[in-house]
């Protein structure tokens, strides 16, 4: 036990080390011709405002640059301009934050507004933005950099599973065609199940584009399929509360099965006895966002079991796809299950 402690120390005196070692050496540097002169009094007054500029560049470091890297990744202009906006900001709160200090020393606020004083804090801000800015640059690359990394491993995994269980799909589709022609003298809606299982293995087996996504009509149609092999081994007529809006938009790319498994929950879960809560599914896709919508009462009988599994798994892809480009919300209670998807798609 006192080993892992000293062991934790150890570690959080090297990490916290990592910010007070380099502001140390910093202070020390900018101060090596004054400190010889500086008088007690003074020291105290240096030591203040090095508290609000260290304070500062966390603040802006940490919290202000990384909302405007992200909210403008894609409109340097803009992120240049709005990052520039924490010199004035700097300016304005250091003034408010010298008066605060000089009414708690002298019981009266001063203001100072003298051309030295604008031009030193403007100095000041500058460096200390900059810094922030390139240090918050740094730490957002290096996560983007930390994601691709994770997103390539995972398809080499994923793509060495693949290449693991697969079997030939000539082989798979042949027999299978063989079955159904067999079979459909006797149960033409067995027959029929055959022939979708088989097309279904079809569609797994299709090789995606250079990110690893197929067209969204292509992913739909399997849903579709699904469906209605679905309905024919349950001996029901299939799922008809779908709408699907995607006009225009059929050529837009997704990575495959990423719509699946609400669907495959909603089947497995929902109360199709419920007549008041019928469930439903909507898809649709507008100025390249695609909106998708699942809404179920729970079967009593399957109460106890979740979605849990597959919508984990959901959300694990849409991160390793479509990191800050998603959406997903689910409201759920003892009795109804609603899911609420939006994939920035391109």
């Amino acid at each position: 036990m006192l080993t892992k402690n000293s062991h934790r120390f150890r570690n959080s005196l090297v990490r916290y080390s990592r910010h007070i070692v380099p502001i140390i050496l910093l202070i020390l540097i900018e101060m090596s011709t004054k400190i010889s002169s500086i008088k007690g009094a003074d020291l105290k007054i240096y030591i203040i405002y090095y508290v609000f500029d260290i304070a500062y560049f966390y603040l802006v470091t940490l919290g202000y640059m990384p909302l405007i890297i992200y909210w403008f990744q894609k409109r340097r202009l803009l992120q240049d301009l709005f990052a520039a906006l924490a010199i004035p900001i700097f300016g304005i709160t250091l003034i408010f934050y010298s008066a605060g200090i000089t009414y708690l020393l002298n019981g009266k606020a001063s203001f100072h507004l003298d051309f030295e004083t604008i031009q030193r804090s403007s100095m000041r801000g500058i460096l200390i933005s900059a810094l922030a800015y390139a240090v918050a640059y740094a730490r957002a690359k290096i996560k983007a950099d930390k994601l691709t990394s994770q997103q390539q491993l995972y398809a080499l995994q994923l793509e060495n599973n693949i290449l693991n269980l697969q079997t030939n799909p000539h082989l798979i589709n042949n027999v299978l065609s063989y079955l159904s022609e067999r079979i459909e003298g006797y149960s033409t809606g067995d027959s029929k199940a055959i022939i979708l299982l088989s097309e279904l293995t079809s569609d797994s087996l299709k090789p995606t584009d250079d990110q690893g996504k197929i067209a969204v009509k292509d992913d739909l149609g399997y849903i579709l399929k699904y469906i209605e092999l679905e309905a024919l081994y349950r001996e029901k007529e299939p799922f008809r509360n779908l709408k699907i809006d995607i006009k225009g938009s059929e050529l837009l790319t997704i990575a495959p099965k990423l719509l699946l498994d609400p669907v495959v929950n909603l089947l497995k879960y929902g109360d199709f006895q419920n007549i008041e809560k019928q469930p439903f599914i909507s898809i649709s896709i507008k100025d390249n966002i695609l909106y998708m919508e699942t809404y179920n009462a729970k079967n009593l009988l399957t109460l106890n079991r979740g979605h849990y599994i597959g919508i984990n798994n959901l959300k694990q892809r849409l991160k390793l796809n479509y990191p800050n480009k998603h959406q997903m919300q689910i409201e759920e209670n003892e009795l109804e299950y609603r899911l609420t998807l939006i994939i920035e798609l391109c």
